[in-house]
């Protein structure tokens, strides 16, 4: 996280609590949407740059045309975006394993506002998307044919619990799991803010981002085209929770859950232009981007981790200044007392003024506990960083801090490079060896 105000929005939004007025298309519509006041749940995360870092996403992506998305829902007076865009997500990532050859999932999103007990307000009046991660970690979440036949006979937004809680009790059992009517996750993991690792995530599966959705979003719909509305990129002011499911060179695609007579059938197109104040990000789609995952990445995947759970964040001293070359910089950037920074970050000097080495890796307070030690640059084929220093400015580079392939191809150039240059060094040692050998003789 380099953006200052991606930091504050993770501290101050743990006690803000929004429940902004109800938009729609004729019929009215309540978003729901609720910051949570646990850390855990506003940041958590398993370090997406295990799993999509290294992808090099297509120029364009569209699930809509795959069948692999369940079609968009009316949430009509229930607040419960939050769980709409989240089990879609769920059940996308269901589908999409299963394979092109296998029926699409559908999964039930009322289950997941009505049903769970842990929710800091319950039923219809609100919630947030890590509660429904967490009760899809937890419990389940009904296929939607099950969900329906369950509902037959009972009150709206009433939980028919005990029917319910005897299908996801088989879940549990070794015996009964292939039989449940309902899907379980493992987790999830949330994006960095950036536009490129946004379409890494994409053009691998949906994912659910939490936006500000204004008044003037009533009013788009099929002939509007792209939205070029009053909505605000400050992350204090979501509102509303959606599912981006494909994205153009200047576009962004996204599901809404207001039913399908409004917008494009259900859907909205945002504007992707870095060179324009909404495109850069359009109604804080980038802010808080996360996607469900099923399984772990494997052994040969895994890096760094990025330990957003317990820390507001995690960043690297610039080559270029940034936030800063020192402990004071860096604390005064991202507001917070220098005695907090160094406490969670024991590897830096205690010297306030003292220069940082570039490519330091530091985690920016406040934290939920103890950190863990900071991610340290493992040597690849006997390298770790190639660095270029320029005297005439006073900074460094270095070849690897690029994102994605293209860094990794310049780091595994380097080592390949590094293994002839041994391999060569080899030979002439050998040729030293027998040519002793044959002068002795």
């Amino acid at each position: 996280m380099r953006r200052k105000d991606c930091a504050q929005f993770c501290v101050s939004a743990f006690s803000l609590l929004v429940l902004l007025a109800d938009v729609g298309t004729g019929d009215e519509h309540t978003n729901g949407l609720e910051f949570p006041t646990s850390n855990r749940l506003l940041s958590w995360s398993h370090a997406w740059q295990h799993r999509y870092s290294t992808v090099e996403p297509p120029l364009t992506w569209d699930w809509r045309t795959t069948g692999a998305i369940s079609e968009p829902k009316d949430q009509g007076q229930c607040g419960a975006c939050y769980a709409y865009a989240v089990v879609h997500a769920i059940a996308a990532i269901f589908s999409l394993r299963g394979g092109i050859s296998s029926a699409r999932v559908d999964l039930a999103e009322l289950q997941a506002a009505l049903c769970n007990a842990d929710k800091t307000t319950a039923g219809c009046s609100s919630g947030w998307i890590g509660e429904t991660y967490q009760y899809a970690m937890k419990r389940g979440i009904l296929e939607a044919d099950a969900w329906s036949a369950m509902m037959a006979g009972v009150a709206t937004q009433q939980c028919p619990r005990d029917a319910v809680e005897a299908e996801l009790a088989k879940l549990l059992d070794a015996a009964t799991r292939a039989t449940a009517r309902a899907k379980q996750i493992l987790g999830w993991e949330r994006a960095p803010p950036s536009e490129h690792s946004v379409t890494q995530i994409v053009s691998n599966q949906p994912a659910v981002a939490v936006v500000h959705a204004p008044e003037d979003w009533k009013t788009y719909d099929d002939g509007t085209g792209v939205y070029v509305g009053a909505c605000s990129s400050d992350p204090r002011r979501a509102n509303h929770a959606v599912l981006i499911v494909g994205y153009t060179e200047t576009e962004w695609i996204v599901q809404n859950s207001w039913g399908t007579r409004w917008g494009t059938g259900g859907y909205m197109r945002l504007p992707r232009d870095p060179d324009s104040a909404l495109g850069r990000n359009p109604c804080g789609l980038l802010n808080h981007v996360t996607y469900p995952v099923l399984d772990q990445v494997t052994p040969e995947r895994r890096g760094d981790l990025v330990q957003e759970g317990y820390c507001s964040g995690v960043d690297l001293v610039a080559s270029s200044g940034g936030a800063g070359r020192t402990v004071r910089q860096l604390a005064e950037h991202y507001n917070v007392p220098i005695n907090d920074f160094l406490r969670i970050n024991t590897h830096i000097t205690a010297d306030p003024d003292a220069l940082l080495d570039v490519n330091t890796a530091f985690y920016v307070p406040p934290c939920t506990r103890n950190v863990p030690k900071p991610p340290v640059p493992t040597l690849d084929c006997g390298t770790t960083y190639h660095v270029s220093y320029q005297p005439a400015t006073g900074t460094a580079t270095s070849a690897y801090d690029q994102s994605g392939a293209a860094g990794r191809r310049l780091r595994e150039a380097h080592a390949a490079e590094l293994q002839q240059e041994q391999a060569r060094m080899r030979r002439r040692h050998l040729l030293g060896l027998q040519f002793n050998t044959l002068a002795t003789r």
